[in-house]
């Protein structure tokens, strides 16, 4: 998979939340641009996130269940390579 987009786009819900840091909220970003790409939802593995963000796997898995346990995010599927992650931008309502 390479959808690397040239610009990212960081919904207001992501960007106004003081208390995510930079890294989540790219991650966050591109979950959420890769779910409307894909129309079901975002598919991308974890070698595609970690190459993505320039990380590593153990911190990708945190990254991924701080996000879960703060309500950002839906994981459909049991591992990083087959599960489908929605963002929730009314996590808050």
């Amino acid at each position: 998979m390479n959808n690397y987009n040239s610009e990212i786009w960081i919904p207001s819900e992501i960007w106004h939340d003081t208390n995510l840091i930079p890294l989540e909220k790219v991650f966050l970003a591109q979950v959420h641009y890769l779910m409307d790409f894909e129309m079901k939802g975002c598919i991308a593995d974890n070698e595609y996130f970690m190459k993505f963000l320039n990380i590593k796997k153990a911190k990708l898995r945190d990254l991924i269940l701080n996000l879960k346990y703060e309500g950002w995010i839906e994981q459909e599927g049991k591992d990083g390579t087959n599960r489908v992650l929605t963002v929730n931008l009314k996590k808050d309502e």
